[in-house]
């Protein structure tokens, strides 16, 4: 037997919490105020004993309309739900917007409850059982045992704990029981001489004590330096369990209820969702493109905006669709979380559904394509899921950690999973200490795009040194990661040559003919004329302004390329013929006097400092001389 967590629902004063004080024996009216009205107001915890010695964890939660929002923080994570009904009052309004609620939310096991049977006949039983039958029926609790008790006599508690047993049997394994560690929080407070203390429910993997967690979606880090599990110390918290965490190194500021305890390598919020939704049959409006609303998952709650992506008309009750929501804050939420949303005005129930995509791009509405992909993203199996995910996100590579957003497991199983898909349909690669994986068919379509658009590039520019690196990603639309990933591929392979900023295709071949061959002649003489005062580039471009400033710039960077000019600094250019003829005058002088000043090289080759200076560092560079102060010598 698991851990379980078993929650009640229905209306207010229908005697939830006196059936659990009955149950367990603890009452879970913690408040003053909730002990004066006689109503629950906020969330109540128990547990309770099972034969084998095991804990099963209870939720009360009020019934009251005005604390839906408290019933709706509570109701997430149960396995087992204990809907109670008042054999005195019967089915009443919250009977069935909980109802609703449970339905939206798949809870599909658990125990109708008929309470304070003392009070009434047996036809009055019988009759309320009737109508919660009607009630269930088509629901996903239609096939529930429905159990007589009163919490005053505690005639038929035996009966319902045989039967909450016999439910906990057969409850399968959660959906996300092996993925990473989520704590929605419920309640957070401050133990004086402890420190910030948040409980929840905890879904998917393990807390262990010392753990740093992050705290989302605000994305503030901390410690657990204490896990209570009913009450009890203990080092580790598993799935399923109610969990009190006591957090260091943060304030009573840095989280409250709604937030998510995780994993301190998940940092990822959203605020828009892909969702399959179904309107709830009681909704009394069409639900519209664009209505805002109030978005309950976990125990959080935003405010939002729904983009009807497959209904153009609007969702009737009962209807069912793909919705995209734009939240007006962040939330921490995976795929597959269940999620309620509730009118922004009058607080009704409208619908609910499941999340299909956490981190989705924007979608046109009611378009064939968009229609596949949801369907696709609705019915994939994992590997299928793999595939949509490094597919359609937004970067080409994405962190293997981002896969359990999606998956409902981690560890060893996903990493067997990525193993299996490795080479036939995803890339996986290393990226500091990141792993990183890509869609295989998705990369192979970017490295073709690369040399596609440098091959366009060399037609329209065959002169140029080469395409702007950043021009060329961001033509074929690559993160940054996957960009230069192929780029060294393409390099290693000697299919492109990076210089510096600019790329090139190797197999790419400068020649000049008509007008570049025109300009190529006429910057030959210029060059030649000018000698050892030689134009900058602005200059050149104003002798030479009968031709396009790019293309006088393409045929003077080739020239350089092919040997013909010769590059002595980022600012002076010179023909190659007069810096062999120069070298040849210093190497001379120098054989003969030994060494050389700028001073002298300066009177030596007529020109000035403005181009001795870089000249003789030019010489520095490539070895032909050495500085000594302000002497120079050759390199022996």
């Amino acid at each position: 037997m698991r851990n379980v967590i078993i929650g009640t629902a229905g209306h207010v004063d229908h005697g939830k919490t006196a059936l659990i004080k009955a149950l367990t024996g603890i009452d879970t009216d913690r408040w003053e105020e909730e002990k004066r009205r006689g109503v629950s107001i906020g969330l109540g915890f128990a547990y309770f004993q099972l034969p084998d010695g095991t804990k099963a964890g209870i939720v009360d939660v009020p019934g009251h309309e005005r604390f839906i929002r408290n019933m709706l923080t509570g109701v997430w994570g149960m396995d087992l739900i204990l809907l109670v009904v008042d054999a005195v009052e019967g089915v009443r309004p919250q009977t069935i917007e909980h109802l609703t609620i449970l339905d939206l939310l798949g809870i599909s096991t658990g125990i109708i409850v008929i309470t304070k049977i003392d009070l009434v006949t047996e036809s009055r039983i019988k009759e309320v059982e009737e109508q919660v039958k009607t009630l269930i029926k088509g629901k996903l609790l239609e096939n529930s045992p429905i159990v007589r008790v009163s919490s005053v006599t505690l005639d038929g508690f035996d009966e319902l704990k045989a039967e909450i047993i016999r439910q906990m049997d057969n409850l399968k394994p959660p959906r996300r029981s092996m993925s990473a560690p989520r704590l929605p929080v419920d309640r957070a407070f401050v133990i004086q001489g402890f420190g910030v203390v948040v409980t929840g429910t905890l879904i998917g993997g393990e807390f262990k004590k010392q753990d740093i967690v992050a705290i989302m979606p605000v994305g503030k880090r901390g410690r657990i330096r204490g896990i209570e599990v009913h009450d009890v110390p203990v080092d580790i918290a598993s799935p399923g369990q109610r969990v009190a965490l006591n957090l260091s190194g943060i304030e009573k500021d840095d989280v409250q209820r709604g937030d998510v305890i995780t994993d301190f390598n998940l940092s990822r919020s959203t605020t828009s969702l892909d969702t399959v939704l179904k309107i709830a049959d009681t909704c009394n409006r069409v639900f519209e493109n664009w209505i805002r609303v109030r978005f309950f998952t976990g125990t959080s709650e935003v405010f939002g905006r729904a983009i009807l992506l497959s209904s153009e008309e609007g969702l009737l009750p009962g209807d069912t669709g793909y919705v995209q929501f734009r939240l007006e804050s962040p939330i921490f939420a995976f795929r597959g979380d269940r999620f309620i949303i509730r009118d922004f005005a009058n607080q009704e129930t409208l619908g609910g559904g499941e999340i299909l995509d956490p981190f989705p791009q924007k979608h046109k509405r009611l378009a064939e394509e968009t229609i596949i992909k949801m369907k696709r993203l609705e019915s994939a199996n994992d590997e299928e899921l793999v595939k949509i995910v490094t597919e359609l996100s937004e970067n080409v590579s994405i962190p293997e950690n981002d896969l359990k957003f999606y998956l409902p497991y981690t560890g060893e199983k996903q990493e067997q999973l990525i193993k299996r898909m490795e080479g036939n349909a995803i890339i996986r690669y290393t990226i500091g200490d990141r792993q990183m994986i890509a869609s295989k068919e998705r990369m192979s379509h970017i490295r073709d795009k690369m040399l596609e658009q440098l091959s366009l590039f060399h037609k329209e520019r065959p002169l140029a040194e080469g395409a702007n690196y950043s021009k060329i990603r961001s033509e074929i639309k690559a993160d940054e990661q996957t960009f230069d990933l192929l780029l060294q591929e393409l390099i290693k392979e000697g299919m492109v040559i990076r210089i510096g900023n600019f790329l090139r295709l190797s197999s790419h071949q400068t020649t000049f003919s008509g007008r570049a061959l025109k300009i190529s002649e006429q910057i030959d003489q210029i060059y030649l004329q000018r000698g050892f005062t030689p134009p900058d580039e602005k200059e050149l471009i104003s002798i030479l302004s009968s031709f396009d400033k790019d293309d006088v710039i393409d045929v003077c960077q080739a020239m350089i390329r092919g040997g013909k000019l010769t590059k002595i600094s980022d600012d002076v250019i010179m023909h190659s013929s007069i810096v062999e003829n120069a070298l040849n005058i210093l190497k001379d002088h120098l054989k003969t006097y030994g060494t050389i000043t700028v001073s002298e090289f300066r009177q030596l080759v007529n020109t000035t400092r403005k181009y001795a200076v870089p000249f003789l560092e030019y010489c520095d560079k490539i070895g032909f001389t050495i500085r000594e102060g302000d002497n120079r010598r050759l390199v022996l």
